[in-house]
């Protein structure tokens, strides 16, 4: 029987130890998360994560910004975060949390931690009163806006930028080298979760003819 997200993961909030452990995988998951249109990917992509995760984390021991820690059950590893904004101006008359960065380490993608995360989320802002729980995802991370809207999340706008000058058409010329190198990364990621699910099978086929 499959176990549910409750009874694989834990949450908690983060420590000050955790935070270069945060910031280390935002870097990592940089050119994933930040748009590349503005000329902003490779070493500037992390930087910019770099930057924004530590600014953010001033805030953390205030509560206007909560930073959420997922830990598997089995192993009390770190395995994700989630930056949640508990105090994000919202331009309607409903309140609204928001969530500024969201990041699960490679070994357990496809293992839900997302989904159990915002979940997290989205009880915490419902706790706290706030009606609903917003998120900006980069147009080219596809794969995060399927898993969103697979989970509750509803399509509210789309965000649209031209470039004016000729140093933007240039950044945003250039942009096509990340995103094939995305596209890459996302095969190998497809290729890699295939081969973790096909081994996990084999275990569970030999444990099925053990028990037996």
């Amino acid at each position: 029987m499959r176990k549910s997200l409750d009874e694989m993961f834990a949450l908690r909030d983060a420590t000050a130890r955790d935070k270069e452990w945060i910031v280390q995988l935002a870097e990592d998951l940089a050119e994933v998360t930040v748009s590349p249109l503005r000329g902003v990917w490779g070493d500037k992509a992390r930087e910019f994560a770099r930057e924004s995760v530590t600014s953010l984390f001033r805030f953390n021991s205030t509560g206007e910004v909560r930073f959420l820690i997922a830990t598997d059950r089995e192993t009390d590893e770190r395995v994700g975060y989630l930056i949640l904004n508990m105090h994000h101006e919202c331009p309607f008359e409903a309140r609204e949390t928001y969530i500024e960065d969201m990041g699960v380490v490679s070994d357990y993608l496809g293992k839900r931690v997302g989904h159990y995360l915002t979940d997290q989320a989205a009880r915490i802002s419902a706790e706290a009163g706030v009606d609903y729980l917003g998120a900006h995802i980069s147009f080219s991370n596809r794969r995060a806006l399927l898993a969103a809207l697979s989970n509750g999340f509803e399509l509210e706008s789309y965000r649209i930028v031209r470039p004016c000058t000729d140093r933007a058409i240039q950044a945003t010329s250039e942009s096509d080298q990340a995103l094939e190198r995305q596209d890459q990364n996302e095969k190998m990621r497809r290729t890699l979760l295939a081969r973790r699910i096909k081994r996990r099978q084999r275990r569970q086929a030999r444990g099925s003819r053990q028990d037996t």
